[in-house]
């Protein structure tokens, strides 16, 4: 329960910062800019490491068109995610927001920032359950539960 957790969690936070994602020879206003395939690097929430069960169990993030599909192998099982995304890169910190269309997240929406240097995107959002504001930096806390993900273009 708590690996298919962290997985949803991570997915929605993969799919935001891979929506922020430009590649190097493509404007950031171009839609195809933002595809491409990932690999999933770190994760922390509530100031604690993803579980390394959680990082060998996702199989490819890829995303396409403003959609991310996350794929997710636990055990025999496997998974496939997605999830819609929008991004401001006017905001400073770099604003973002995304709906997971399947699983248990299906219909919320979380919101969080991202960054993107050198082929590595970092996301941080806060929980579509809590009334916490958005983050303002990478920082995740016990007190703040922030989520950060960090994924490396493939």
């Amino acid at each position: 329960m708590l690996r298919t957790l962290f997985a949803a969690l991570f997915l929605a936070g993969a799919a935001l910062a891979l929506t922020a994602a430009r590649a190097d020879d493509k404007k950031a206003d171009d839609p195809k800019a933002l595809d491409g395939e990932y690999t999933f690097a770190a994760g922390v929430k509530g100031g604690k490491e993803a579980p390394p069960e959680v990082l060998k169990s996702i199989q490819s993030i890829t995303i396409k068109d403003g959609v991310m599909t996350i794929k997710v192998k636990a055990g025999d099982k496997e998974d496939t995610k997605t999830a819609k995304l929008k991004t401001d890169a006017s905001k400073k910190p770099a604003e973002m927001e995304f709906s997971p269309q399947d699983g248990p997240e299906k219909g919320k929406s979380y919101k969080g920032i991202y960054s993107q240097d050198k082929g590595e995107l970092k996301l941080a959002w806060v929980d579509s359950d809590t009334d916490a504001p958005r983050p303002k930096d990478f920082t995740s806390t016990a007190e703040n539960k922030v989520m950060v993900l960090t994924l490396k273009k493939k």
